[in-house]
């Protein structure tokens, strides 16, 4: 094994302090994807699948409104929620990873003062393990 390689899976948990308890934040990155599982109840949730979208057609013109990047949510499991959808478009465009991220988002808070710390917080470690 060159010293290039990773060895997958890659993973790492941390415990965020929130206003009224704590969320767990497990990363997960296989060769293929990142799972990041997100939750105040020690459990699974909603699952959302989330990538980049990259479109080569849009650089080609010089309109303002083109952007070249979108992004794509997909509900797989669960309840869909506008909040949930939000945090992980968010996520997903901030980390900038060329693998489709897997959410999996268990929280009973989804107050904005809750969602970005989660969101500080899963950008950080992100960036960590980069």
């Amino acid at each position: 094994m060159s010293g290039q390689e990773r060895c997958y899976p890659l993973s790492k948990h941390i415990l965020v302090e929130i206003t009224n308890g704590t969320v767990d934040i497990s990363w997960i990155e296989f060769d293929d994807r990142i799972l990041i599982n997100i939750t105040q109840f020690g459990k699974f949730g909603t699952l959302i699948h989330s990538c980049k979208d990259v479109n080569p057609e849009a650089s080609r013109y010089s309109l303002q409104t083109s952007d070249p990047v979108s992004f794509t949510n997909k509900v797989l499991f669960g309840i869909e929620k506008p909040e949930m959808l939000m945090l992980t478009r968010s996520l997903t465009a901030k980390l900038d990873r060329n693998k489709p991220l897997l959410y999996s988002l268990s929280l009973k808070d989804f107050s904005i003062e809750t969602l970005k710390i989660i969101e500080n917080s899963i950008v950080d470690l992100g960036s960590n393990l980069a």
